[in-house]
């Protein structure tokens, strides 16, 4: 009776971690269709392929996994396979690159040259202190 209740106790609490990490997956996968602009029914097929592919390539980043295609990389199942080892990759893939390209400000100083070549020795005298 105890090793019984013991087990069932193990199957139930194995059940609900599961339960959790598939909806914890489900969510991502809803995140990623809203990134690429696909409808939240939509299938990962060939087209969510070719927009992932794009998205990357738009974003300078080259996934080797993806060389292959849609259909010779394994199709259907080898693109789920895909996104599950890498979906938490692409969503931060996507959502940093409005930050690499609006996040860095750029900023005109302009120092005379008594400035600049105060601004020069502070920087020597700095250096040779530490």
């Amino acid at each position: 009776m105890k090793h019984g209740l013991i087990i069932s106790v193990l199957i139930l609490s194995a059940y609900l971690i599961a339960q959790d990490s598939s909806e914890v997956y489900h969510g991502k996968l809803n995140e990623l269709r809203l990134e690429l602009g696909l409808s939240p029914e939509a299938e990962f097929d060939n087209n969510a392929f070719s927009l992932i592919v794009k998205r990357l390539d738009s974003l300078g980043i080259k996934d080797d996994q993806l060389e292959d295609g849609y259909d010779w990389g394994g199709g259907r199942i080898g693109f789920e396979v895909y996104l599950k080892n890498n979906i938490d990759r692409l969503l931060s893939d996507f959502k940093l690159a409005p930050l690499r390209s609006d996040g860095i400000q750029k900023e005109k100083i302009d120092l005379s040259a008594d400035e600049q070549l105060d601004t020069t020795k502070k920087l020597n005298r700095n250096r040779f202190r530490d």
